[in-house]
């Protein structure tokens, strides 16, 4: 694991100008942290990134039954990239579904290639081997699907090579813990990922209730400390990520107002404090709300924009299209209207164009009540036409 100062704001422009669909949003306002190639080592293996099941769900529905995967943001680094016109080392992506017999794991004789021989960063003409990262964004020829399985968790991969005297690759990180004093950007989340961090040092225990991070070398997996791979995924649908609003100063992405670079809405998507806020000072100090961001591109400025949100019940199971509910429009219904908790709120003349975001936040007297809940949002964009299209479903569990 090694620090990097690669700006995320970079990226995120990089994406909003090659990407011609619409990312769920997960690297939302996020911070990289540190570049990993997990328990690797110097051996060959994989890296992996959870997408819990629990934490969003109404994405990728393409086929019913299956997640679907059009397009892969992410940072890769190589501590010894080459020299152009020499091309940069190579690396496969795969995607898995969880394991019925191991929840929380990928299936690895399910796994599905979503992209080889991609490439990794190069130096400037005339330089020297050395350590470079690069943004990329991968799409493979035609979208890539693994079924839904167990809790339903999707499990994104790099393959990387083993280190060798010209190749040494990682991909980028956001941590839920400071490994060291020399780690300054990091992001704690709240009880639903403990232990709280108090000191510098790994959280132990690691479990897959405390971290996205998971490694492959051969057939043996092990789970990473706190942590997800920076990174975002398209699918044929629009973008909706829950996001958590903190004061850390660790994690400035995070805040409201959002510092220049990030936003518009506050707080971060990330597999932290994204899906696992700290309403009641799990963490010293802390009070964090949250918000839920939709985006669309070539949604107009002042378009009409729902949020739905419940604190009672998990994702509907079976997540029903749209035009099946009577509904002309795209994208499928994954939090209950019929919950008792089942809240719709609108937001019309201040939608931005592409982008709209409802905050949640919550008085001084409710916090101590917040553990224990789980709020479940989604957002839904109605056209002049009465057109709908529906966002995927993300969860703040406190």
């Amino acid at each position: 694991m090694r620090c990097t100062s690669l700006s995320l704001a970079v990226a995120a422009a990089l994406v909003g100008n090659l990407a011609a669909q619409d990312f769920i949003g997960f690297s939302y306002n996020g911070q990289v942290s540190a570049t990993s190639r997990g328990s690797l080592g110097n051996n060959p293996g994989e890296v992996m990134t959870r997408i819990d099941g629990g934490d969003y769900a109404g994405w990728g529905t393409d086929t019913p039954g299956t997640r679907t995967i059009t397009s892969l943001f992410f940072v890769a680094q190589d501590q010894l990239a080459p020299v152009l016109p020499t091309t940069g080392n190579t690396f496969d992506i795969k995607i898995y579904p969880e394991d019925v017999a191991n929840p929380g794991f990928p299936d690895i004789n399910a796994g599905v290639v979503f992209a080889t021989g991609v490439t990794g960063p190069t130096i400037a003409a005339g330089g020297v081997p050395g350590i470079a990262a690069v943004a990329k964004i991968v799409t493979p020829s035609a979208p890539v699907s693994v079924p839904i399985q167990g809790g339903g968790d999707v499990f994104v991969s790099w393959v990387l090579p083993a280190v060798t005297a010209t190749s040494n690759l990682s991909i980028q990180v956001t941590l839920g813990y400071q490994p060291s004093t020399a780690f300054t950007v990091y992001d704690l989340p709240g009880p639903t990922q403990p232990p709280a961090s108090t000191a510098p040092g790994t959280p132990t225990p690691i479990t897959t209730a405390n971290t996205h991070g998971v490694s492959l070398v051969g057939t043996t997996l092990s789970l990473n400390g706190r942590r997800n791979h920076l990174f975002d995924v398209a699918h044929n649908g629009t973008g909706g990520c829950v996001l958590g609003i903190t004061n850390q100063s660790t994690f400035a992405g995070s805040n409201n107002p959002p510092p220049t670079g990030f936003g518009p809405a506050p707080g971060t998507a990330d597999f932290m404090s994204g899906v696992s806020p700290d309403g009641n000072a799990f963490n010293v100090g802390r009070g964090d709300d949250i918000a839920f961001d939709f985006f669309k591109t070539g949604m107009p400025a002042g378009s009409l924009v729902f949020f739905g949100i419940t604190i009672t019940t998990p994702f509907l199971a079976f997540e029903p299209p749209l035009p099946a509910l009577g509904l002309s429009g795209t994208g499928v219904l994954c939090v209950d209207p019929g919950d008792p908790t089942f809240l719709l709120n609108a937001v019309f003349p201040t939608t931005l164009a592409d982008e709209a975001f409802w905050v949640t936040s919550f008085p001084a007297g409710v916090r101590s009540l917040l553990p224990g809940y789980v709020m479940n949002q989604q957002a839904f964009f109605m056209d002049a036409s009465f057109n709908f299209a529906a966002s995927p479903c993300g969860a703040s569990h406190f």
